[in-house]
């Protein structure tokens, strides 16, 4: 019976850091979207280095302050987002970090956006040590913003514009 218990309790704790606080490592968009649809509270998403063309990011979640979900590059500025790009952060607990925008546009009316609609916003979530330059915008969108921020609590940190 004690070896049953110490099975259970071994496959809890590793069902926990399964479920909470899990590390994907991921090399292009595809993955990603499969990443983030499975990340959960406390994980973290590393973007590997190297060009990430005409990409549109989706960086959404319900993190908390102890265990926010982080999206970041696997070296600070080695990921590059170039060619036809954006990204959105929405969802609670958000922490999107070390991106470079890069050689590229968007054909948004935004690069980075505190939101994936008018009805869902960012609350608490972060965008830092990442830089947008070399970057521009379609001809055809008028008013088009490098950083555009919706929500509550939110924050733009140690980035190069």
């Amino acid at each position: 019976m004690n070896k049953f218990k110490i099975s259970i309790l071994l496959f809890s704790v590793f069902l926990g850091s399964f479920i909470y606080g899990q590390t994907i490592s991921v090399s292009n968009i595809n993955e990603y979207n499969e990443a983030i649809e499975k990340v959960s509270n406390g994980g973290t998403i590393i973007l590997k280095n190297g060009i990430w063309k005409d990409v549109e990011l989706q960086a959404y979640g319900n993190g908390s302050e102890e265990n926010p979900i982080i999206i970041q590059a696997e070296t600070p500025g080695q990921v590059i987002i170039s060619g036809n790009s954006n990204l959105s952060i929405y969802g609670t607990h958000v922490i999107v970090s070390g991106l470079w925008f890069k050689d590229g546009y968007t054909s948004k009316s935004y690069v980075v956006q505190f939101r994936k609609n008018s009805k869902e916003l960012a609350y608490n979530c972060r965008f830092t040590n990442s830089t947008i330059s070399y970057f521009g915008i379609s001809d055809d969108i008028d008013n088009t913003k490098w950083v555009s921020l919706y929500g509550k609590n939110n924050r733009v940190d140690h980035n190069n514009f």
